[in-house]
């Protein structure tokens, strides 16, 4: 899920995902749309203030330390591709 500015309205934001439960699971009542051919199809506009709330309880009550402690195994093999990807795109950045 991805989450960028509305350009037609500064009151609102737009919630992007590739999955539409990932949406409704943060913002239950919000009216979807789909983009059938978007890499993001699944949308819907929220309130900024909504999504400044839910963003705060997610980082208020976060638990996990770890990315690789998220329970659902697609999103965990995702995280873990990207996080090797970006291992190895900035191998010679590492400090020796």
């Amino acid at each position: 899920m991805t989450i960028v500015k509305n350009k037609n309205d500064d009151d609102t934001l737009l919630v992007l995902a590739r999955s539409m439960k990932h949406i409704k699971s943060m913002f239950p009542d919000c009216d979807m749309f789909i983009h059938p051919y978007a890499d993001f199809q699944y949308r819907a506009f929220v309130d900024r203030r909504d999504v400044i709330k839910k963003m705060k309880s997610l980082i208020t009550d976060m638990e996990y330390t770890d990315f690789t402690d998220i329970r659902d195994v697609t999103l965990n093999s995702v995280y873990s591709t990207a996080n090797r990807d970006c291992y190895v795109q900035f191998i010679d950045e590492r400090v020796n």
